[in-house]
C-alpha cells in the first residue's frame, strides 16, 4: 500500500473515531454526573430548616367590620333576686336610646321571659348582658336599636373539601398460599406492611365530633342539645344548638379546616446508575502444515465471553509452508454506563392520601397453546404486559416545623430482554428488578433525606480451552445503584 493511501485511510479512521467519541464522552459525562449525585446523597448530613416565602406576608382573610354601639359602653348597676328575665333586661336597658328612641327587646319563641334570674353586678351594659347570657344559657344579640334573646343559634359550616368518600391501601398484603384448614381462609406468606382506608367520609367524621360537643351531659342517652345534619352534596354541615355550645362547634370546625388547608410539596428524585466493565482475550487458530505429500489441518476456535457481536481484533495469515494458516487475535475492553433520573413533584393536603404513578407498559407473549382436532392444529396466544416505572402512595401529616409521612411505593425496571425458542416458537423473556419502599417517619422541611438505597455488584470470570490449549478468557463486572431522595417543602 502506498504512502498516499495509508494517509487517506488514517484520516478516515480518525474522522470516524472523532464523530463517535464526542457522543460517547457526552453520554458518559451525564451518567457520571448522576453517579456523583448518588455518592453525595448516600452520606447525607443534617441540614437546617428551610423557609420559603412564595407570596407577600399578608393575611387574605376578609376583615369583619364591627360597628361600635355607644350605649353598650355605658355603666350600669343591677341587683336582682329571683326576678323574671324580662324585668331584668328592662332594668339593664333603662336609659339606653338610639336616635332618641328606646332600645327594642325581642324574645324568640323558645325563650321563657319569666325565667328567674338572680344577679348582682356593676359594669358596662355589654358585660352585664354577657353575664345574663351565661346564667340563662340564652343567646343575647345586640344591634344599634334592638336586643334579641334566643335559645338556639343556627349556622351552616362549609367544609373546604370536595365531596365523596375515598378508599385506598398503602403497601401490599403479601401472597396467599393455597387454602387453609376447613373453614379457614388461605394463609398469607411473606413480609408485608400496609395501611388501609375504607370508605372514609370526612364530613361524616366531623359530624361525629360535633355530636360529641352537643351531647346533653344531664341525660344518660345520646340525646343532643340541638341538632346537626350533614349536607354531603355541598360538603356542608348545618348545626342548631345553644350559643355557648355553638362557640365550641365553631372552634372545632375552624381547627379541622385549618388542618385540611395545610399543604406540603414533596420533591422526590429517583436516581439510578448502571455500569458494566468487561475484558476479553481469545484466539482463533486455523493451522495447516505441509507434511510430505499431504497436510495436517486442525482448528482451535476462540469463544466469545463478553461481547455477542461480530469479530474484533487483529488477524495474521501465514505464508510458505504455513500457507493457509490464519490466526485471529480478539481483544476487547468494554465499558458501558446507563443513568436514569426520575423527578416527581407532588402537592399534598394534610391527612389526605395521594397516589403518584408514572409507568410504561411493555406487552409480550405469555402463553401459547396448540390444539389438535381432526388433524387440524390450531394455536392460541395469550398476551401479558409488564409495567416499568414508579408507583407511589403518600399520606402527609403537616405540622408547623415538620411533616409526618406514610409512603408506600415500588420502582420497577426492565433490565434485560432476551428471545428464546420453545417448541419452534420464539418467546420474549423480560428480566425485571423491583425496589419497594414502605415507611412512616418524621421529616424536617427543606431537608433532603435518602428514603431508599440499593446497590448490587456482580463479577463474573470465564476462561475457555480447547484440547488443553487456552483459547479465551474474560471478566465481566456489573454494578447497579438506585437511590430515592425526598425533600419536603411547606407551602405557606
Amino acid at each position: 500500500m502506498s504512502l498516499y493511501k495509508k494517509l487517506i485511510v488514517t484520516a478516515l479512521v480518525a474522522t470516524l473515531a472523532g464523530c463517535v467519541t464526542q457522543d460517547f464522552k457526552d453520554t458518559k459525562s451525564a451518567a457520571d454526573n448522576i453517579h456523583n449525585q448518588i455518592g453525595e446523597h448516600s452520606q447525607s448530613q443534617y441540614t437546617s430548616q428551610v423557609s420559603n416565602i412564595i407570596r407577600p406576608p399578608i393575611s387574605t382573610t376578609p376583615l369583619a367590620v364591627e360597628k361600635n354601639i355607644p350605649w353598650l359602653n355605658d355603666p350600669v348597676s343591677i341587683n336582682s333576686v329571683d326576678m323574671p328575665l324580662s324585668m331584668v333586661i328592662s332594668q339593664v336597658l333603662a336609659g339606653a336610646e338610639y336616635q332618641n328612641k328606646p332600645i327594642k327587646i325581642w324574645f324568640d319563641g323558645d325563650v321563657d321571659p319569666n325565667q328567674r334570674v338572680t344577679l348582682s353586678f356593676k359594669s358596662s351594659r355589654e358585660d352585664v348582658l354577657n353575664l345574663l347570657a351565661r346564667q340563662t344559657q340564652y343567646g343575647i344579640n345586640t344591634t344599634e336599636d334592638k336586643v334579641s334573646i334566643s335559645r338556639f343559634e343556627s349556622e351552616l359550616f362549609v367544609i373546604h373539601l370536595p365531596q365523596g368518600t375515598y378508599s385506598g391501601q398503602l403497601g401490599s398484603q403479601g401472597s396467599s398460599s393455597g387454602s387453609g384448614a376447613m373453614g379457614s381462609s388461605p394463609r398469607v406468606e411473606g413480609q408485608y406492611l400496609n395501611t388501609a382506608y375504607s370508605n372514609v367520609d370526612s364530613v361524616t367524621e366531623i359530624v361525629t365530633g360535633i355530636k360529641a360537643l352537643l351531647k346533653n351531659d344531664e341525660s344518660d342517652d345520646d340525646k343532643l342539645v340541638g341538632s346537626v345534619e350533614a349536607i354531603k352534596s355541598l360538603t356542608a354541615i348545618a348545626v342548631r344548638t345553644t350559643p355557648d355550645r355553638m362557640v365550641n362547634v365553631r372552634n372545632l370546625v375552624n381547627s379541622v379546616q385549618e388542618q385540611f388547608g395545610q399543604q406540603v410539596v414533596l420533591d422526590i428524585r429517583i436516581l439510578e446508575f448502571r455500569s458494566n466493565r468487561g475484558k476479553e482475550r481469545s484466539l482463533d487458530w486455523n493451522i495447516i502444515k505441509d507434511v510430505g505429500n499431504g497436510s495436517l489441518e486442525f482448528m482451535i476456535p476462540g469463544t466469545t465471553t463478553v461481547s455477542q457481536g461480530a469479530s474484533y481484533g487483529m488477524a495474521f495469515r501465514g505464508t510458505g509452508k504455513w500457507d493457509g494458516t490464519a490466526a485471529f487475535i480478539r481483544a476487547l475492553e468494554q465499558q458501558g454506563t446507563v443513568s436514569t433520573e426520575t423527578p416527581i413533584t407532588a402537592l399534598g393536603l394534610s391527612n389526605r392520601p395521594a397516589r403518584i404513578a408514572q409507568t410504561m407498559t411493555t406487552p409480550y407473549i405469555d402463553e401459547i397453546k396448540s390444539e389438535s382436532n381432526d388433524k387440524v392444529i390450531t394455536a392460541s396466544v395469550t398476551r401479558a404486559s409488564q409495567s416499568e416505572g414508579v408507583d407511589m402512595m403518600i399520606t402527609p401529616k403537616v405540622m408547623d416545623d415538620a411533616v409526618w409521612l406514610s409512603i408506600a411505593g415500588k420502582l420497577t425496571k426492565i433490565v434485560g430482554k432476551r428471545n428464546e425458542t420453545v417448541h419452534d416458537v420464539q418467546l420474549l423473556f423480560l428480566d425485571t428488578r423491583e425496589s419497594e419502599i414502605n415507611f412512616t417517619n418524621k421529616l424536617l422541611y427543606g431537608q433532603t433525606v435518602v428514603i431508599g438505597s440499593i446497590k448490587q455488584t456482580s463479577t463474573t470470570a470465564e476462561s475457555n480451552s480447547n484440547f488443553g490449549v487456552p483459547s479465551g478468557e474474560g471478566t465481566l463486572s456489573n454494578t447497579v445503584e438506585t437511590l430515592v431522595l425526598l425533600t419536603p417543602r411547606k407551602v405557606q
